[in-house]
């Protein structure tokens, strides 16, 4: 068993995520000739996503609105890729040879301040980024990796491009979506109608309670409570139950094992429509309206940042069991 995999059953994998975006100065058919030009990155707790997953009912008439958390680290670099801009790259990202042109490159000093953005945070860490397998994380390590540096071996990362394609499977939200929190909506009339009926059973039953809790204290008010603790209790014996502390170890042990293996035996359906997974189409199916500054690093993290927080503690208990090291992640050629 690995570590990553020991800490599972000692504890919390992951204490904080760290969002990552990056743009380049080449689309990313060779990587051995791609360059950064920005990075950006966000991190904040993992406490941020110990909520439900916010289930849609109606979700053509919802409209979603979450704040950045209040307790949140940024990190915003621009880079020289000091290698020529693809034509497609500079009308995509916004960021041109002559742009960059006074800019640093990539070097120990940035690939430091990187490294100590990550040490920063409450660890351990687990970088997330949208098909950060096959593209941010090994254009990332590649970087690193010229400069015979690397990130701090504990970091672990998830793609949030597969996590959200297994919890969508898994929870239904696109086929199957249900109601939401009331303090993320407001209710219309009938939904407020329900929640007060609701409201008027929850009432009821408290006093049912309250009356059968006076009825309890009048009862045990005449019991000769003197008599009855002067007299020595008989315990019934129990013979044949042997007690083992390694029987009770193993439940333990097996209820966290269901627990980390969720996702475990997950197979995806064929790979959906083209455009589905995409953030700014994501973002447009929660929020009902367009990301701005779509393919500028910052707004794309956080447009990633709120997505993952619409799915919560699901994304946070997928990410638990599906992180893997960021030194394990293979490099493109």
């Amino acid at each position: 068993m690995s570590s990553t995999q020991q800490e599972l059953t000692d504890g919390r994998r992951i204490a904080s995520f760290v969002v990552l975006d990056l743009e380049t100065n080449d689309l990313p058919y060779h990587f051995s000739k791609i360059a950064i030009t920005e990075l950006c990155m966000y991190g904040f707790s993992t406490s941020e996503l110990e909520t439900a997953p916010l289930k849609l009912k109606e979700i053509d008439n919802v409209i979603l609105e979450l704040e950045r958390p209040r307790h949140l680290h940024k990190l915003t670099m621009l880079f020289n890729p000091r290698r020529l801009i693809h034509p497609k790259a500079e009308e995509i990202t916004g960021l041109s040879n002559y742009s960059l042109e006074k800019e640093s490159h990539f070097d120990e000093n940035a690939a430091g301040i990187i490294t100590n953005f990550l040490k920063h945070m409450p660890q351990p860490v687990c970088l997330v980024a949208h098909n950060g397998d096959t593209f941010d994380f090994p254009i990332v390590k590649q970087t690193f990796q010229k400069l015979n540096l690397s990130l701090p071996c504990e970091t672990l990362c998830v793609d949030s491009l597969l996590a959200f394609r297994v919890l969508d499977q898994q929870l239904q939200f696109a086929s199957s979506p249900t109601e939401i929190t009331e303090t993320s909506i407001c209710c219309n009339d009938k939904e407020q109608s329900a929640i007060k009926s609701n409201c008027d059973e929850l009432k009821e039953t408290v006093l049912d309670s309250r009356a059968t809790l006076l009825e309890q204290l009048d009862a045990e008010t005449k019991i000769d409570w003197r008599a009855r603790n002067e007299t020595t209790p008989r315990r019934p014996i129990i013979t044949g139950v042997k007690r083992s502390h390694s029987a009770i170890s193993r439940s333990l042990n097996s209820s966290f094992k269901s627990k980390r293996s969720l996702f475990a035996n997950v197979k995806l359906e064929k790979y959906p429509p083209k455009g589905v997974y995409k953030l700014e189409n994501m973002y447009k199916r929660f929020f009902k309206k367009t990301p701005k500054n779509v393919h500028c690093a910052e707004a794309d993290v956080e447009t990633l940042m709120h997505l993952m927080r619409v799915y919560g503690s699901s994304f946070f208990t997928y990410a638990e069991e599906k992180a893997v090291r960021f030194e394990d992640i293979p490099l493109k050629r």
